[in-house]
This record gives structure tokens, C-alpha cells and sequence, in this order.
């Protein structure tokens, strides 16, 4: 499989996009970063768990390290409502550069038959 659809690096290349966020915080409460809460908020939709930033923070406390952590490298585990506060003011638009990454990696793979009509708009 191309690199580009691994995990690891589609993670990687997330973790990029969600860095280079705006971040529209002021003043210096700024525990958290935008990766960590882009890469937060793909967790709960890649796991389709809604509670499991909770889960994650509770395996924090009792292991030291959560799944978070390990298998979508957050740095910080915010919690729902921080993610929310974080994501709400940042433009979808700011995602095109992950859309476009993980759809060139479908075309290069051969499965983009049937979306390519989505493909001229990137």
C-alpha cells in the first residue's frame, strides 16, 4: 500500500494539516494545540466512539499513557469541549490539503473510480 494511505502516514500527514491551523486564541491559554485537537477529533470519528476521549483520559490516569497517545499520536488529550472550542472558528476549507492527500493516494492506488468528479474541485 502507498505510503500516503498507511496509517502512520495518513496520521502524519493530519497532524501537518491540523498544525497549520489559524489558531484565533489569545492571551497565553494555549495548553493545547491545534494538532492534538484535529488529531482528537479524528480519533472519535475514526473509533465511532463518542466517549472515547473520556476512555482515553481514564487510561491516562490509570497506565500513564493512553490509545490516544499511541495509535494517533496525540501530544495532550483535550477533552470534547476543547476540541470543539479549538476546531469551531477553524474554516473546513482548512481540510482540502488532508481531502486532497488522502484522494491522490486513492487515485494512485487505482480506487478513485466513481469519485472523480469530487477530484476537479481540488
Amino acid at each position: 500500500m502507498d505510503d500516503q494511505l498507511n496509517m502512520p502516514g495518513l496520521l502524519k500527514h493530519l497532524e501537518q494539516v491540523f498544525g497549520e491551523f489559524p489558531d484565533s486564541r489569545r492571551g497565553e491559554n494555549k495548553q493545547y494545540d491545534l494538532a492534538d485537537a484535529g488529531l482528537g477529533a479524528f480519533a472519535v470519528f475514526f473509533m465511532q466512539n463518542a466517549s472515547f476521549l473520556e476512555h482515553q483520559q481514564m487510561l491516562k490516569v490509570s497506565q500513564r499513557q493512553s490509545n490516544a497517545e499511541l495509535l494517533f499520536g496525540l501530544h495532550a488529550l483535550p477533552s470534547d469541549n476543547q476540541i470543539r472550542n479549538l476546531l469551531d472558528p477553524v474554516s473546513p476549507a482548512h481540510l482540502w490539503p488532508a481531502y486532497r492527500h488522502v484522494f491522490l493516494g486513492l487515485e494512485q492506488a487505482g480506487w478513485s473510480t466513481g469519485i472523480g468528479r469530487l477530484a476537479d474541485s481540488c
